[in-house]
């Protein structure tokens, strides 16, 4: 199973949005072009992102370019590389978005705030817990298998990685906005910061 027909159809459905307010707006600044591109335009990008979420390098180049389109709408901007955009405009890249998405799902999947369905369940690590004294006491692992791209990045398998590098107060906040709050500062604070001038 490939998402390019998804990602296709998502990115024909941001780009007319594009046009319709390249068309509709004589005069586009920092402020305004934010705010539409927030309303109208990323959400056809990141809509139910957490099933389909690509995992192609020319499908999330492909996403990524709809919102570097967005960037250069802003005359004063054309001239900034695209960190340096995303920087001025208070935004963050689409794969970063991807990320902090995947690490809100996994908590209310957690903390049974979301009825999720999942065959095998949210993969948490019991067992080897008191061998790993490093990591928090919601240590999830990641499934073994060969051969399947799919299943291999499934939410509750691709955000193994990041969710055991949180610290332990904040998979242990108390609701679902204090970790919100403390997840952006945490992010903020380490590497995510850096993957927007990798793309």
């Amino acid at each position: 199973m490939k998402w390019n027909v998804q990602v296709r159809h998502s990115v024909a459905k941001a780009n007319r949005m594009l046009g319709l307010i390249r068309k509709s707006f004589k005069f586009l600044n920092k402020q305004n072009t934010t705010l539409l591109y927030k309303s109208l335009v990323r959400p056809h990008l990141v809509y139910a992102i957490s099933s389909w979420s690509p995992y192609s390098v020319k499908d999330i180049n492909e996403l990524e370019r709809v919102q570097r389109r967005a960037t250069r709408l802003v005359p004063e901007l054309r001239g900034c590389s695209y960190a340096e955009r995303l920087n001025k405009m208070d935004l963050t890249n689409l794969q970063t978005r991807r990320q902090r998405g995947d690490l809100i799902q996994m908590f209310k999947i957690i903390n049974n705030l979301e009825k999720v369905n999942l065959v095998n369940g949210a993969c948490l690590d019991t067992q080897n817990r008191i061998y790993n004294l490093r990591s928090h006491n919601r240590t999830i692992y990641r499934e073994k298998m060969r051969y399947f791209q799919p299943r291999f990045n499934f939410l509750t398998n691709r955000v193994t990685t990041i969710w055991n590098k949180l610290p332990t107060d904040v998979v242990n906040a108390r609701s679902l906005n204090s970790f919100k709050a403390k997840l952006d500062v945490w992010m903020k604070e380490n590497f995510f910061e850096a993957t927007a001038t990798a793309l």
